[in-house]
């Protein structure tokens, strides 16, 4: 196959689609790919980790693979975004089960833009220490989907890709962490 060679504006134009075609032929193209994603895949990455070392470790080698195996993405499996997270996770686990270390998920301050929703009062929750802590205490999935959904602003579908979960196991699983964090809001009569 031949290279293409497209100037770094016309790059820019392109939508994540067409990128990832030509990015199999082209490394200025995933290189628009990683300036586009890298900010959410170091997110998920530290927010997982709360180590910026390891987090920017694990980014270069999730772009790493991910440029190894552009070939293999297909774009019906979540989107670009997704499946980069889904590396960046399984290389993750693989990073704690070789050195053996306990996972501790981070919880993160989850914030989201203005909304009437029940569930962005509580992410917009006034004491941010109280409600990390009761993010931390979320059994893992449910913290997981929780960051996915409120920080990375993925969408059900992308979650149940990175998590290889169905979109109705992921509503369930955000739809019980949500119930969790109201009942523990309650518990603890903070406002949204």
């Amino acid at each position: 196959m031949r290279c293409l060679l497209i100037p770094g504006t016309e790059l820019k134009q392109k939508s994540e689609t067409e990128l990832i075609l030509v990015a199999r032929t082209n490394r200025a193209a995933f290189g628009e790919l990683y300036e586009r994603t890298v900010d959410k895949v170091y997110t998920y990455l530290y927010y997982r980790t709360k180590n910026k070392a390891l987090s920017e470790d694990l980014v270069s080698a999730t772009f790493l693979k991910a440029l190894e195996n552009i070939d293999r993405f297909r774009p019906k499996s979540g989107g670009f975004t997704a499946w980069l997270l889904r590396i960046a996770r399984n290389l993750l686990y693989d990073e704690y089960r070789k050195n053996n270390r306990i996972t501790q998920l981070a919880s993160g301050g989850a914030e989201t833009g203005p909304g009437a929703t029940p569930e962005e009062a509580v992410i917009r929750c006034e004491d941010k220490a109280v409600l990390q802590k009761m993010i931390a205490a979320l059994p893992d999935l449910q913290r997981e989907a929780i960051v996915l959904k409120y920080t990375l602003n993925l969408k059900n579908k992308e979650i149940a890709s990175v998590l290889g979960k169905s979109e109705t196991a992921v509503s369930s699983l955000l739809h019980r962490a949500m119930q969790a964090l109201r009942n523990e809001v309650k518990t603890h009569g903070l406002q949204g």
